[in-house]
């Protein structure tokens, strides 16, 4: 059985250690997947970890291997007691309109922020071993659904932003059937931008 939830903030010390562990499997994993490297971060401190974790801009999502059937099962957020038990094989991650502004990334011509909140979904990943499950779909469901149920002040949409390596047609065929399509605009070579309105 895998659990799917979000890590509630601040978040538990046994949250910290399980994030950090599937982050740098990530990086060692699927390096070419993202713009840090393992060599980086393994050098993090604890609170570096936490600070990632505890911060109103950023939600991440997690899957979970627990015992029992392969189905699929949604808890919400980690809360007070409620069980940790599972490992942890699965992460995707949102940040706000807020973060990105301060990353200054610069985003497709095509998005007007003046009109539009503006989300990234960052840190997408599944285990080798835990693939063609559902997983991605059920986290990228789990996400967008946080997003829309986020009040935004004066905008009249929201919009989930990615990026996708070119070659990676698994990953495209995902996102297009959960509804995202491919935009126009500057990125990393052999990269592309997908959107989603929510």
């Amino acid at each position: 059985m895998y659990r799917i939830f979000s890590i509630d903030i601040p978040p538990k010390e046994d949250d910290i250690a399980n994030y950090r562990s599937i982050r740098l499997k990530s990086l060692k994993t699927n390096p070419e997947a993202y713009g840090s490297t393992y060599e980086r971060e393994i050098a993090f401190t604890t609170d570096q970890w936490r600070s990632r974790l505890d911060a109103h801009d950023r939600k991440t999502f997690i899957a979970a291997q627990t015992t029992g059937s392969t189905s699929i099962t949604e808890t919400g957020s980690i809360r007070g007691e409620e069980p940790r038990e599972g490992i942890w094989v699965a992460t995707a991650s949102v940040i706000t309109p807020e973060m990105l502004r301060k990353a200054e990334i610069e985003l497709p011509a095509s998005v007007d922020e003046t009109k539009t909140a503006v989300y990234a979904l960052v840190g997408m990943w599944v285990d080798p071993n835990h693939r063609r499950k559902g997983l991605g779909r059920k986290l990228i469901e789990a996400l967008v659904t946080a997003v829309r149920e986020t009040k935004e002040d004066g905008v009249r949409s929201k919009l989930i932003l990615l990026e996708v390596h070119d070659e990676n047609e698994g990953a495209r065929s995902l996102y297009k059937s959960l509804g995202f399509t491919e935009c126009p605009g500057n990125t990393e070579p052999g990269q592309s931008w997908m959107t989603l309105f929510v």
